[in-house]
C-alpha cells in the first residue's frame, strides 16, 4: 500500500502547450514519454474533486484539496520534477512516510509537503 497522491505535475511549453500528468479522462501520462525541449515552466497542482472521482474509478488513490499550487520557471534549460518518499521499517512492519514534492531549476529547489507547505532553498547544480 502506498500513500495517495496529493499533487500532480504539469509541464508548460514555449508554444503554450500544457501537458498534465493526468488527462481530463484520467489517463496517466508518463513523464518519460513527453518532450523535454522548450519547457518554460513546471509545476505541482492539487487534485480537484472531479479529478478525484475520475482517478478513483481507475484505481488511482489521490486526495482532492484546495492546497496552493507551485510553479517554477525553467532557467538555463535545466529543470527537474519528482516525488520523494521513504519507508520506515520497524518491529510492527513498514510505514510509508509523507511524500515530498520537488521542483528544481538551476537556481532554486522547492520542496512541498503533503500539507502544501513549501520550503525554497538554493540549488547547487554540479556539472
Amino acid at each position: 500500500m502506498y500513500r495517495p497522491l496529493v499533487y500532480f505535475w504539469i509541464v508548460h511549453y514555449k508554444s503554450h502547450l500544457v501537458v498534465p500528468q493526468f488527462t481530463p479522462d484520467g489517463t496517466e501520462v508518463h513523464f518519460g514519454d513527453i518532450p523535454k525541449g522548450d519547457v518554460v515552466k513546471i509545476g505541482w497542482y492539487p487534485f480537484s474533486v472531479k479529478m478525484y472521482h475520475k482517478l478513483r474509478e481507475k484505481g488511482i488513490l489521490v486526495i482532492p484539496s484546495v492546497r496552493p499550487f507551485y510553479e517554477l520557471p525553467v532557467i538555463d534549460g535545466y529543470f527537474c520534477i519528482y516525488r520523494r518518499c521513504s519507508i520506515q521499517y520497524g518491529t510492527r512492519g513498514i510505514r510509508w512516510m509523507p511524500t515530498v514534492y520537488v521542483l528544481e531549476n538551476s537556481k532554486e529547489r522547492m520542496e512541498i509537503t503533503e500539507e502544501g507547505v513549501c520550503k525554497v532553498v538554493p540549488n547547487e547544480i554540479r556539472e
